[in-house]
């Protein structure tokens, strides 16, 4: 029989100790479970904002995708006004992007390949092209934390690998990786140059 009572007083025990903990805890996350009284809901702003001075709704960006080259173009509804660029986007596998490059006008008409590459290459460090017969540019960048850029003039070599969809070499030394070397498809720029002005 004492046996039996000593397993009760246990059990009471137990009991109590488990009610002491229980609400120990329920103080302690309560409100953490509970959370907010109602959940707060906001619209996502676009990702694609018009430029300054333009208003929303007066403005459209249109992507048209081309082989090798995607042409992307700013249409400013008001005024009428159509900016574009096309642009290639050169990706190694398990690293992403390493090497981009647009093509668009300067303000005085003239073409330009805007580059970018990595920022590894260094403040004043070179990208190599090389061309169909053999003839190289280099261009010196200019870099910051994020990224190196540079701007190449769109010459008559270059001309000719768009209207025969050549290939360009382009190489630079990115410490501690050593040489990146690839080949930048022309193919397809032809084409997205003959659809800036088609509406």
């Amino acid at each position: 029989m004492g046996c039996g009572r000593r397993t009760y007083l246990h059990f009471e025990l137990t009991t109590a100790v488990r009610a002491v903990i229980f609400s120990m805890l329920m103080l302690l996350v309560g409100p953490a479970i509970a959370g907010p009284t109602a959940p707060v809901f906001a619209v996502v702003p676009s990702k694609i904002q018009p430029p300054e001075g333009v208003a929303l709704g007066d403005f459209r960006r249109l992507y048209h995708p081309f082989e090798n080259w995607t042409l992307i173009c700013d249409d400013n509804l008001r005024t009428g006004v159509r900016i574009c660029n096309i642009r290639q986007e050169i990706a190694v596998s398990h690293a992403g992007t390493i090497f981009s490059w647009t093509m668009a006008d300067t303000e005085t008409g003239e073409a330009r390949m805007i580059v970018s590459a990595p920022a590894a290459i260094g403040d004043g460090g070179e990208i190599l092209f090389r061309f169909h017969d053999g003839v190289t540019y280099s261009a010196r960048v200019m870099c910051n934390p994020q990224a190196c850029t540079t701007l190449v003039p769109v010459g008559p070599r270059i001309r000719k690998h768009i209207e025969q969809g050549l290939n360009v070499e382009i190489s630079f030394l990115a410490p501690p990786v050593g040489e990146v070397r690839f080949s930048a498809p022309m193919k397809g720029l032809a084409a997205a140059l003959a659809a800036v002005n088609v509406r």
